[in-house]
């Protein structure tokens, strides 16, 4: 997809995101690394310093949200 077609397609489905998370900014760079990794960059989208100290990730699918929450969890005991 070309850039603008990515940007409207996120538009569209970002007014309705069900599939939120919330994070924390020590993690950013981990949390970037593991979006390019696992999901197609028009199915995530990062909005930065949404609170203090929190990021938000928002996903299209419920299957991206349910493997990113698992991952994040996972890394937040570590």
């Amino acid at each position: 997809m070309i850039p603008q077609a990515i940007v409207d397609y996120k538009n569209r489905w970002k007014m309705a995101a069900y599939f939120v998370v919330s994070v924390h900014t020590d993690f950013r760079s981990d949390i970037k690394d593991w979006c390019k990794e696992h999901c197609f960059q028009w199915r995530y989208d990062i909005k930065r310093y949404t609170d203090n100290y929190t990021d938000t990730v928002s996903f299209e699918l419920s299957e991206d949200y349910e493997a990113f929450k698992s991952w994040y969890l996972e890394k937040w005991r570590e």
